[in-house]
């Protein structure tokens, strides 16, 4: 867990790619409101993020992501976040 919620990690393989990761995190309002939501990134709780979504539900949200995280707003359809097995 990280601010209590889930984390994922990506496990796909892709030739090429082997040493980056990437983390599906939560991250609560500690750091104030802008900081606060789902975000992907390296590490959890890193420097280096791709995509932030202000959602704060118990699961990460299937759309509303801004990429890059700091993004004037989102752009729909960019990255839709799918469960493992809901396809």
């Amino acid at each position: 867990e990280n601010h209590e919620r889930r984390y994922y990690q990506k496990m796909q393989f892709i030739p090429g790619h082997e040493d980056i990761k990437v983390f599906l995190y939560y991250w609560d309002d500690r750091d104030g409101a802008e900081f606060c939501g789902w975000w992907f990134g390296n590490e959890l709780g890193g420097s280096q993020v791709w995509a932030r979504s202000n959602s704060h539900g118990d699961l990460p949200p299937r759309i509303g992501w801004k990429i890059p995280w700091d993004a004037p707003r989102v752009e729909p359809g960019l990255l839709l976040c799918e469960p493992v097995g809901s396809g």
